[in-house]
């Protein structure tokens, strides 16, 4: 899968530092505000808020997981952590990442299935429900035409689900490799490598978490952008928040692990 430049650059400029934080904002930022509001004062939404209150915590959880890995690779670089400390500590943070990004997913799943004509009849996983949405015109027509398309675009996130299935269920595993700059990874299955794009390779066997997570969650801000814009005209939601923004001790370290993967596509 090629890295499109457009859909970094796009979730680049979701970021802003005024000098005090940075904070990201953006459709998705908004949506969710404005879903909150109304389940609190009008006791409408209810579900839906609450299952963007679990994207909200996984997306945090990534944000603070990013942060701990630039840390201890710090630590590593000034000699104040062990390389095969290290080593385990980051493998378990990076299969954490997948799981999350699925769990993410999951929970997007739960919303188009509330905003559904039969809700009942829609499968519960993100995975399932897209292979489910393109079988007949009835599905299509349940779930409408936009969220459909929406899912078709959803290629990467077939990526990681692949990483995260290989790891929990396949006997794959990951293996972080000591760099001194950079988050060396690959993940194995049967001893075959799992992750490979050019944009983000250190060799041709091993891969740049930095990048890697750059491309991933750039590209799952990308979707919830859109995602958002989906839901809102479904819901018919009135504009309540004015320029909500997020705020994370992480995301300094995002956006400069997204920087430099704009240097290389």
């Amino acid at each position: 899968m090629k890295i499109e430049k457009e859909i970094i650059d796009k979730a680049f400029f979701l970021f802003k530092n005024n000098g005090k934080e940075f904070t990201y904002s953006g459709k998705f930022v908004e949506f969710y505000s404005n879903v909150h509001f109304i389940a609190v004062s009008e006791k409408k939404y209810v579900q839906i808020k609450q299952f963007l209150n679990y994207v909200i915590e996984d997306i945090s959880s990534l944000e603070t997981l990013i942060f701990r890995l630039n840390w201890q690779k710090e630590l590593v670089s000034d000699g104040k952590l062990d390389d095969i400390l290290w080593m385990e500590y980051a493998k378990c943070d990076i299969e954490l990442f997948f799981i999350t990004i699925r769990s993410i997913f999951d929970y997007l799943g739960e919303i188009i299935k509330e905003l559904s004509i039969k809700p009942g009849q829609i499968p519960n996983s993100f995975e399932k429900l897209m292979s489910w949405s393109v079988k007949s015109e009835f599905n299509r027509n349940n779930i409408g035409l936009d969220f459909v398309n929406l899912l078709s675009s959803c290629s990467f996130f077939l990526l990681v689900r692949d990483l995260r299935n290989a790891t929990v269920h396949r006997g794959g595993f990951t293996i972080v490799f000591p760099q001194k700059e950079q988050i060396g990874f690959q993940v194995f299955e049967e001893w075959k490598n799992k992750v490979y794009h050019t944009e983000i390779m250190i060799n041709e066997n091993v891969a740049d978490f930095e990048l890697y997570a750059a491309f991933i969650i750039s590209y799952l801000f990308s979707f919830l952008e859109d995602f958002s814009v989906v839901a809102d005209k479904k819901m018919e939601l009135k504009k309540i928040s004015n320029n909500p923004r997020s705020s994370h001790f992480g995301l300094p370290i995002l956006l400069n692990w997204i920087s430099k993967l704009q240097t290389k596509i």
